[in-house]
């Protein structure tokens, strides 16, 4: 009998100890989400299918879309199209 009670203590203990466990793993996977922003051509992206996202070594990222390409300084949209010479 005594050896029952010390085993259903064990077993309390390894439940209580893996339930603390997946609670902290929980707690760190949602830590772990970034927050995102959708942008469209309301926000001055030059079309809203993007074919390529490239982040370039000063920092912008350079959109890829059916328009022309859209660079984003982290605020604002500089859009390049035929107009700035690009290809057709």
């Amino acid at each position: 009998m005594w050896a029952n009670k010390a085993k259903s203590r064990w077993r309390i203990l390894e439940i209580l100890l893996y339930g603390s466990l997946l609670i902290g793993f929980s707690r760190c996977v949602l830590a772990g989400r970034l927050p995102l922003k959708y942008y469209t051509t309301a926000d001055g992206l030059a079309h809203n299918e993007i074919n390529k996202i490239v982040r370039d070594s000063r920092g912008f990222l350079w959109f890829c879309t059916a328009d022309g390409l859209s660079r984003f300084d982290g605020y604002t949209f500089t859009n390049f199209g035929t107009d700035q010479g690009l290809p057709h």
